[in-house]
């Protein structure tokens, strides 16, 4: 019991500075010229990457079968919400209208 609460713990430890530090370099850094290209400079797509291979990797290196499932369903979750969150925040051309 102990072990599932600690790996549920796990995964927002992972979470959390991984989403950061994909925050700090693809806005605040930026990138080398060689990495100036999807999956690299885009956040959305860094961060989901980043996440699925490092839960993947936890959770069959260690054998944390809790944490690589919460967290890849996490991952999902969250690049699904910030996918609806572009959306909302884009304005569609046909809903612009010009000044005549």
């Amino acid at each position: 019991m102990v072990l599932n609460i600690l790996q549920l713990l796990l995964v927002l430890v992972i979470f959390l500075p991984i989403k950061w530090m994909c925050y700090k370099i693809t806005e605040v850094w930026g990138l080398s010229t060689f990495l100036d290209y999807k999956p690299w400079k885009c956040r959305k797509c860094l961060s989901f990457w980043t996440l699925v291979a490092f839960y993947l990797c936890s959770g069959l290196m260690f054998k944390l079968w809790i944490t690589m499932g919460v967290g890849l369903v996490l991952t999902v979750l969250d690049t699904i919400a910030v996918i609806i969150d572009q959306k909302n925040k884009t304005i569609k051309i046909e809903d612009y209208e010009m000044d005549k």
